[in-house]
């Protein structure tokens, strides 16, 4: 088990494997069998804490990506347990989405960075405020972000092209979670006025 506060918890798309970051600077990975779960691997390279996790698959081997406080976002090859590639921040980086064919992380240096499956840079988004919560959106095209700082716009970014495609401004504070309904609406919560938004996408 995990010796300080788990931060985050992501399922492989089969549900067959559990990963699991935390405060002890570890990912930890556990397979699941009906309702038991038998731990595997523990990836150890970050060297502070982790604060996302995710699961994919890409060519029937599954991967395992992390971010972390050491302003990094590592790839692990889940059956051994081996690190495969590292990129970086220039900052914290707390969060994580995984797209069709793309990885993206946000950090405290005011960044969206996409990632393709091996970790080779594709491209950096400015963001006016520190972006926190991503989502990917099912058409593959599509990244709903977050921001912790005025003017508290959550954002809808275009991954292959980086363009700002539209921002919804009706939270008055922090935008901390975010995603998507199966018919494309956007929704997302946060701050101080306790509420649930679900917006349209498209307009």
């Amino acid at each position: 088990c995990h010796q300080f506060s788990v931060m985050d918890l992501a399922f492989s798309p089969d549900g067959r494997w559990l990963a699991s970051g935390s405060l002890d600077y570890s990912v930890r990975l556990w397979k699941r069998s009906c309702n038991r779960f038998t731990a595997g691997p523990v990836l150890r390279d970050h060297e502070r804490q982790v604060y996302a996790v995710r699961l994919f698959e890409e060519g029937g081997r599954l991967r395992v990506v992390s971010a972390s406080n050491d302003k990094t976002v590592r790839l692990w090859d889940t059956e051994s347990g081996r690190q495969l590639a590292l990129g970086r921040h220039e900052d914290r980086v707390k969060y994580l989405a995984v797209g069709r064919d793309w990885i993206a992380s946000s950090g405290d240096d005011n960044t969206i960075r996409i990632w393709d499956y091996s970790l080779k840079p594709l491209r950096t988004i400015r963001s006016e405020t520190r972006p926190i919560g991503l989502a990917a959106h099912p058409d593959g095209n599509r990244l709903l972000v977050g921001t912790v700082d005025y003017p508290h716009k959550v954002n809808i970014w275009n991954v292959h092209s980086g363009r700002l495609l539209t921002s919804y401004t009706g939270h008055k504070n922090l935008t901390q979670a975010v995603g998507w309904l199966p018919d494309g609406t956007a929704v997302s919560a946060g701050g101080s006025n306790m509420e649930i938004s679900f917006w349209n996408a498209d307009t």
